[in-house]
């Protein structure tokens, strides 16, 4: 508040960055303080890691998702990728989140780690999102209207996601993380028959379908290969 405020510590927060700097400080200091909780089972810690949590929690949605949200603003977000205020508002709490279920199902906190991994999972779609929304429009998002190119690769970037969430799943062994792919291939696949089938036209509207196919049968044969087969073998080798 010091630093972002030029001094004055009174008055609202001003803008995205310093909401989402409140948000990914709490966060990150309820993580530490719930990793070490084996080790420091004390009631500050037992109740500073969730009072800090939730602070987080509700800086990060109700301050950057909603509050601080570029797309209603004319606020500079940066031109690079990556390092830029949409990495900090919610590819770090992504990442934090993430962080977080990966503790709580180690420690057997299934409602907790549900949670919080499906808190990472929407902080991650929206980074990306807004991502390719910089790409397209700029620093400034809400300056410019929606493009073909700019909805074509929303389209491809969701489909990618779900991809990634899939061979996250089968390498870790989460079956959560599968169940979450299937729906943002789901998502994307509502996404191309109901928008892009009427908005895009030429070579944009043959590549969403062909991609889209093509990563249908890639996917299916994936999960064939390595879910379905898995499951057989598990079954014919029990007693």
């Amino acid at each position: 508040r010091h630093w972002n405020g030029g001094g004055n510590l009174d008055g609202d927060p001003n803008g995205l960055l310093e909401l989402a700097l409140h948000a990914a400080a709490w966060l990150a200091i309820s993580l530490a303080l719930y990793e070490r909780a084996p080790q420091l089972d004390t009631p500050v810690v037992r109740w500073g890691w969730k009072i800090l949590g939730a602070l987080g929690a509700f800086a990060a949605i109700c301050g950057s998702l909603i509050i601080g949200n570029p797309l209603d603003s004319r606020e500079s977000v940066g031109a690079w990728p990556l390092f830029n205020m949409l990495g900090l508002a919610y590819l770090v709490p992504a990442l934090l989140a993430g962080r977080f279920a990966m503790t709580a199902t180690g420690r057997g906190h299934a409602r907790l780690a549900s949670i919080v991994g499906g808190a990472a999972l929407v902080f991650g779609f929206v980074y990306l999102s807004l991502e390719v929304t910089r790409a397209f429009r700029g620093s400034v998002l809400s300056a410019a209207d929606l493009s073909d190119g700019e909805m074509y690769t929303y389209s491809a970037v969701w489909l990618l996601y779900g991809i990634g969430l899939l061979v996250l799943g089968l390498w870790l062994g989460l079956a959560s993380l599968r169940y979450a792919a299937l729906a943002m291939v789901g998502l994307t696949i509502l996404k191309v028959f109901l928008y892009d089938m009427a908005a895009l036209a030429g070579v944009l509207r043959v590549l969403s379908f062909l991609g889209l196919g093509l990563s249908l049968l890639g996917l299916a044969w994936v999960y064939q290969r390595f879910v379905l087969g898995a499951v057989r073998k598990s079954v014919a080798s029990s007693p």
